[in-house]
């Protein structure tokens, strides 16, 4: 995250002395330190072990925290899929601050059971006996944001902030945002990304008591987040079908392989075609051309006499 926005969507979330703030997609904690900075104390979770970790020793969310001189203000760090987890389910935090993933670098994910395979069996001498690691499957943007703005409803004090980003085309309506009962709606700002997408900050005030019964609702039928990166990379692999879910990846992969053949069987057979139809069009022009003039009926060149 570019640390100005940081910056703003801290602003945006009341980040301040005494505040508890919460990042569910937390990565490399960008949005934890602005927030810690501002003298908040933060809570980050995210879905992947190695992003929490760090890709190289001594590089992780910890390390980064304390180069700024702000590990006290982190209150913890967590691997969980917040979809599915109930470790918080009560008012407790100020403000949720967040960037979801949205497939424009890989897709979302999220803990899912696959039908054609089984979970991994983690080695014995890293994690002892009958340790599994559960296995993910594509997490949609309209699925990522509804569960969103239910956590929020569940976790945050009245009157906290949910602050995130909404991916989005240059098709977007107000009516794309999605709505939740316990919220209103206090700021919508765009950032151009490209010619094609954008994404727009949104930010939402608790303005009343969660209720199980409330539901996510999107007014409009379909939302320029549907189908987001298909919408923008034309990709197969990263296709949302909306309120059905994304699809399995293995049915995702075979489904473009089968494509990419079909593609290049059909251009094999466009190509043959006008080879065979070009040399019909050689074979009927030889035979409708007269016989070129032999070589000894062809007229001779006047040759000049060398000079005296």
């Amino acid at each position: 995250m570019d640390p100005s926005l940081s910056i703003i969507m801290a602003n945006m979330a009341h980040a301040r002395e005494g505040t508890l703030m919460y990042d569910p997609f937390a990565g490399t904690g960008s949005l934890l330190i602005c927030c810690s900075h501002f003298g908040a104390y933060t809570v980050g979770t995210d879905i992947s072990p190695p992003v929490l970790r760090g890709a190289e020793a001594g590089k992780n969310v910890m390390t980064n925290m304390d180069q700024y001189g702000l590990k006290d203000r982190l209150a913890g760090l967590i691997c969980l899929d917040t979809s599915r987890t109930n470790l918080i389910r009560r008012p407790l935090f100020d403000a949720i601050v967040c960037d979801p993933p949205y497939g424009v670098r890989a897709g979302a994910r999220k803990v899912g059971k696959k039908e054609t395979s089984s979970d991994f069996v983690a080695p014995t001498h890293l994690f002892g006996d009958g340790v599994r690691i559960p296995q993910c499957v594509a997490y949609s943007v309209s699925e990522m944001l509804a569960d969103l703005l239910t956590l929020a409803g569940q976790i945050l004090v009245m009157h906290g902030r949910l602050v995130f980003w909404l991916p989005t085309t240059y098709e977007f309506k107000d009516s794309d945002i999605p709505q939740h009962a316990c919220f209103e709606l206090v700021g919508n700002s765009e950032q151009p990304i490209s010619t094609v997408w954008a994404r727009r900050l949104i930010t939402m005030e608790k303005v009343k008591p969660y209720d199980p019964s409330y539901k996510v609702i999107v007014t409009e039928a379909n939302p320029a987040h549907t189908n987001f990166a298909k919408k923008v990379f034309h990709d197969p692999m990263r296709r949302d079908d909306g309120d059905v879910g994304l699809r399995d990846l293995d049915e995702l992969r075979a489904q473009a392989k089968h494509e990419r053949q079909q593609q290049w069987v059909e251009a094999r057979r466009q190509k043959l075609k006008m080879k065979k139809k070009l040399f019909r069009g050689d074979r009927e022009a030889a035979v409708s051309s007269p016989s070129p003039t032999p070589e000894h009926e062809t007229t001779p060149m006047s040759t000049c006499s060398p000079p005296v």
